[in-house]
């Protein structure tokens, strides 16, 4: 079911902001798995626009783990359309709040503004680029639809596939 909401407002927005943390140098396993879920049978980031964000307790912020996320987004099954440059890399999170969750640094502040403003007009030239899409779209709950990576005539859920 939680797929399935995803997916119903993923095909529902204009575009996706996704937010990361850094472990080990990537994204986190949780999010790893909602990407394949995403990318499997369905497929409600392909050529939607999408933006990277992330913050962490460390200096270089979340470079790595969005490089690593920006290869997922581009890989056959999810094919994002992932904003170039302008990421968002916010290091020494613990610092970077006050007691209200508002970020402390004017220039950070205004920075993460004029991104998300960037944001907004890069859904605009994209949907201009697409044309119109549907906006209620019939669900497939059970992604018994043929897609790109279906292969006929092959019981994906079968023992020896």
């Amino acid at each position: 079911v939680l797929i399935q909401n995803m997916n119903r407002k993923i095909l529902q927005a204009d575009g996706v902001i996704i937010a990361t943390p850094e472990h080990n140098h990537t994204i986190p396993a949780g999010l790893k798995s909602v990407l394949e879920w995403l990318s499997f049978k369905i497929h409600p980031l392909e050529n939607k626009p999408v933006m990277i964000v992330g913050c962490s307790y460390y200096d270089q912020g979340t470079s790595r783990a969005q490089l690593h996320l920006r290869q997922i987004l581009d890989a056959p099954g999810v094919n994002a359309i992932v904003m170039p440059g302008n990421e968002f890399l916010l290091g020494k999170a613990k610092e970077a709040f006050d007691e209200n969750g508002n970020l402390i640094a004017e220039g950070t502040r205004q920075f993460l503004e004029s991104t998300l403003q960037k944001f907004v007009e890069f859904i605009d030239v994209i949907s201009k680029l697409e044309g119109a899409k549907p906006k209620d779209l019939p669900e497939d709950l059970h992604a018994k639809g043929t897609i790109e990576t279906t292969i006929e005539g092959v019981d994906m859920a079968a023992d020896d596939w």
